[in-house]
């Protein structure tokens, strides 16, 4: 996974110092000379071609210093050939001083705005992606979902904080994910998102449609993973930028104070009976056990309407209906009915047939 894991420090060789194509306008001039700095720049932290000896050191540190601090990411160091076997006085190497970490607080608005959107949740449901590894929260998530006591759905990355045994896990969602968690994420009314990037395959694709009704409040270190859904439609509710909230100590300290709600009951009848979802799951009918007696009469049952009485017709008095034709020898009648009479007084019986006796 080197979208999110550091690889540390790849070295490579170029051609001798000499050897390169320079300024010269041409492919290369060395044997399997190639750009390696400029080819990888694009998808590292940190891409530099040593020219001098004396800056190896100083560019390995710098390397080492960068693909550790933030978001963890690849960095390339590339040394050449003649550099490598070339004898130097180590006095004279140069060190690396790194630069001091900014500050990074939660702004206090925004903390109180992710509280207030828990407390108002009908189906909320929890996040949890690879930054939680990257800053060795494990254990602060797993106390910030039992504390919150709602369900967690898991990036392909992180399917191991939670075994599927907890009764809050519903397991890994996204395009790898199983149906319980795409379900409850794409049927949620809050997504709160901690270390997760939310790529394509976690989203989806249009990434306009990931939990079309819900609002979507982003912890992520990296700022340009939350701005990237204005450019695909998908509105963020709340994007904030730090570590995982769960290490973060404001707030741990407010969610601590969070007094737990009654959101997995939520989410349960939400599941069971929810008029006003876009797919809602169907209810079992209410009919009587096996061997139950029926309600009594001048009774209905709990939300049942009355029956109404139609427009007004004239009532029908009771005629007995003509006899039917008798069906032919071939044809038994049913177990348990007698055979009617074949001749009605309208039609005489056929010539030389006599006719049936009087009932």
């Amino acid at each position: 996974m080197a979208r999110s894991t550091p690889l540390l420090t790849a070295l490579t060789g170029n051609v001798a110092t000499f050897r390169a194509k320079g300024d010269t306008g041409v492919r290369q001039v060395g044997f399997q000379e190639t750009e390696m700095a400029e080819m990888c720049r694009s998808i590292t932290k940190y891409s530099v071609l040593v020219k001098d000896p004396y800056r190896i050191r100083y560019e390995l540190q710098k390397a080492v210093s960068i693909a550790r601090a933030g978001r963890p990411g690849p960095v390339l160091v590339d040394i050449p050939d003649d550099l490598q076997r070339m004898d130097i006085d180590p006095s004279r190497l140069v060190d690396y001083t790194p630069e001091p970490d900014p500050a990074r607080e939660v702004p206090a608005d925004a903390i109180a705005a992710c509280l207030d959107a828990l407390r108002n949740a009908r189906r909320p449901v929890l996040v949890f992606g690879w930054g939680v590894h990257l800053s060795h929260a494990e254990a602060e998530a797993r106390e910030l979902a039992k504390t919150l006591g709602i369900p967690v759905a898991l990036t392909w990355a992180a399917l191991d904080l939670f075994p599927f045994s907890d009764p809050l896990a519903v397991g890994g969602f996204g395009t790898h994910g199983i149906r319980a968690a795409n379900f409850t994420v794409q049927n949620a009314d809050l997504v709160l998102s901690i270390g997760s990037r939310l790529d394509t395959k976690a989203t989806g694709s249009p990434a306009s449609s990931f939990a079309r009704e819900a609002k979507v409040i982003m912890v992520d270190i990296d700022a340009n993973e939350i701005n990237k859904f204005k450019r695909f439609g998908r509105h963020i509710d709340l994007g904030v930028k730090g570590e995982p909230a769960v290490v973060d100590p404001a707030y741990a300290q407010l969610l601590a104070g969070l007094k737990k709600p009654d959101q997995r009951a939520n989410v349960i009848a939400y599941l069971n009976q929810n008029s006003d979802s876009p797919q809602p799951l169907p209810q079992a009918a209410e009919a009587p056990a096996a061997g139950g007696e029926p309600a009594p009469a001048g009774e209905k049952a709990a939300g049942a309407e009355p029956a109404k009485p139609t427009a007004a017709e004239p009532a029908k008095p009771a005629t007995a209906e003509p006899a039917k034709p008798q069906p032919p020898a071939s044809e038994a009648p049913a177990a348990g009915k007698e055979a009617k009479p074949a001749v009605t007084p309208e039609k005489a019986p056929a010539d030389g047939a006599k006719p049936a006796p009087a009932q």
